[in-house]
């Protein structure tokens, strides 16, 4: 079993504007004044195949919705669905069940659609506390809905609508069985199924980085397996947008999120960081995790005595011992505590070892 231990998940507030949906151009060094309006129409279409399934009583109930905004000093955001009263969340995708999981921002649960035969996850956004602004609330759920929406990949989870109801904001997206956590805890994973497991993972953030997209909090819990048999990234609430469509310069990040054991060490430094860089950091903690079942260490700080002594001993293969051979250059790079010389995605993807496994999976 995984001996993981409880770790704190830090997430700062993101900071930075949405300029449109389609691009998804920000900048975290935006004041206020700067943040320029989004268009969100878009995102009353969501659920347009969905609705072509359901049975004519349900369609003749289902007005036309479209999203309004409301400028809020300024910053505009998703805060209404106009005619969502009929029919209902419940009436769409099934009354809520289990709940499969919890955070500072909010909670998912499943449901069971009888008008479709289908299962869904349903994230109901937390209420606004009373001593936080209405600004920093609406931003957080903004940055997650907003990207989350604008990803179509089979190894992404999919969004499928975003409503209005009772005053709290709901994301409906498709349903998963388990984390890879659960999954690991439950049976023995041979090394070819992690190997194609992490091949998934790899075009996921393969995706995302050619979108300019950085995940910020890569971690086995935010993996889960699809109903498809697919590994699936979910949870983009600490996402950073690092380029965009319009500008080729590369923004760096500054706050501190993700989870202990995989954050990347410079992100430990309280300065500007490649966000892109450090996902790829996450990604082979991940890979190292799956093997060994375990963190190779609680954080990567120098004080931290199983991570010193990674810095003393990470050119010994006797440190690896446990990683496949083939697999050890690529990983050991990836693990490279100088940012500048882990490899992009794309070029993980020139790697002999990584190219063996996309070859095993045609």
């Amino acid at each position: 079993t995984f001996d993981f231990k409880a770790t704190t998940n830090f997430t700062l507030p993101v900071a930075h504007g949405l300029s449109t949906f389609s691009t998804l151009a920000s900048d975290e060094s935006l004041k206020d004044s700067e943040v320029t309006k989004v268009d969100i129409s878009e995102l009353s279409q969501i659920s347009r195949r969905f609705r072509a399934r359901l049975p004519s009583h349900l369609k003749t109930k289902l007005h036309k919705r479209s999203l309004k905004k409301e400028v809020i000093d300024d910053l505009p955001l998703i805060i209404a669905l106009k005619n969502r009263v009929q029919p209902s969340l419940v009436e769409l995708y099934g009354s809520f069940a289990e709940m499969l999981g919890s955070g500072s921002g909010g909670r998912v649960y499943s449901t069971y659609s009888m008008a479709c035969g289908r299962k869904f996850a349903i994230k109901t956004f937390r209420p606004i506390r009373g001593s936080e602004g209405r600004r920093h609330y609406y931003e957080s759920i903004s940055n997650e809905i907003y990207i989350g929406a604008s990803l179509d990949h089979p190894n992404i989870i999919k969004t499928i609508d975003v409503a209005l109801e009772d005053g709290q904001i709901h994301q409906v997206m498709e349903f998963c069985s388990m984390d890879l956590v659960s999954l690991f805890k439950g049976v023995d994973i041979s090394q070819d199924r992690i190997n194609r497991y992490f091949v998934q993972m790899v075009y996921a953030l393969q995706y995302l980085h050619q979108r300019g997209i950085a995940h910020r909090d890569l971690k086995l819990e935010n993996f889960c397996l699809g109903e498809d048999g697919l590994i699936k990234l979910i949870d983009f609430g600490c996402a950073f947008i690092f380029s965009d469509s319009l500008s080729r310069k590369r923004k760096l990040a500054a706050s501190i999120t993700g989870t202990d054991p995989y954050i990347a060490p410079e992100v430990h430094e309280g300065s500007s960081y490649d966000a892109a860089k450090a996902d790829i950091w996450s990604l082979a903690i991940i890979f190292v995790c799956m093997i060994l079942r375990k963190f190779p260490w609680e954080i990567a700080r120098p004080t931290n005595r199983a991570y010193a002594n990674f810095l003393k001993h990470r050119h010994d293969d006797e440190f690896f011992r446990n990683i496949p051979s083939d697999a050890l250059p690529l990983i050991r790079s990836m693990l490279s505590p100088n940012p500048a010389e882990r490899p992009s995605v794309e070029e993980m993807s020139w790697d002999p070892w990584f190219q063996s496994l996309l070859e095993k999976s045609v």
